[in-house]
C-alpha cells in the first residue's frame, strides 16, 4: 500500500519572501539605513555572466546588504524552511565573517523582520502589531 496522502502547508519561495521583505523595508526601514539587493540569482547567458563576473558579481553573495551607523555591515540570505546553502554561499558567509560583517540566514519573512528589528534596521516591532502592519502595507 502507498504512503498516505498528506497536505503540505503552502510556503512562499525565496523570491516571494524577498519581495515581501523589500515591501516592508520600503515602508519601515530606519531612514539612516542603506540597504540594497545583490541580484545574484538572475538567469543570464554565458556572455552576460562573464561580464557580470568581470564587473564584480560574486558567486554565492547574500540576497540583501544593510549598512547603518552603529551596526556591523549585515548580509542577509533568505532560504525556505528546507532550503540549503550552496557551497559558494557557505564560502561567501565565511568570507563575510572574516571581513567583519554579520551574516544572517533567515527562513521566513517573520524571521527576517524580527532579526532586522533586533538590530534597529526596522525600528518598530512589527511582529507584535500584525494589524498595524496589515493596515500599512
Amino acid at each position: 500500500m502507498g504512503k498516505p496522502f498528506r497536505l503540505k502547508a503552502w510556503e512562499p519561495d525565496e523570491t516571494q519572501t524577498q519581495i515581501a521583505l523589500v515591501d516592508v523595508l520600503r515602508r519601515f526601514a530606519h531612514p539612516h539605513c542603506l540597504w540594497f539587493s545583490i541580484p545574484n540569482q538572475r538567469r543570464a547567458s554565458t556572455g552576460e555572466r562573464v561580464q557580470q563576473y568581470r564587473m564584480g558579481l560574486r558567486k554565492g553573495a547574500a540576497d540583501l546588504c544593510f549598512l547603518m551607523p552603529g551596526i556591523k555591515p549585515l548580509l542577509l540570505e533568505l532560504k525556505t524552511s528546507e532550503g540549503a546553502q550552496s557551497e559558494s554561499q557557505c564560502d561567501f558567509e565565511a568570507d563575510a565573517h572574516i571581513a567583519g560583517a554579520e551574516y544572517l540566514l533567515v527562513r521566513s519573512l517573520d524571521d527576517a523582520v524580527n532579526e532586522l528589528h533586533r538590530r534597529g534596521i526596522i525600528p518598530r516591532n512589527l511582529l507584535n502589531a500584525p494589524k498595524q502592519l496589515e493596515a500599512n502595507l
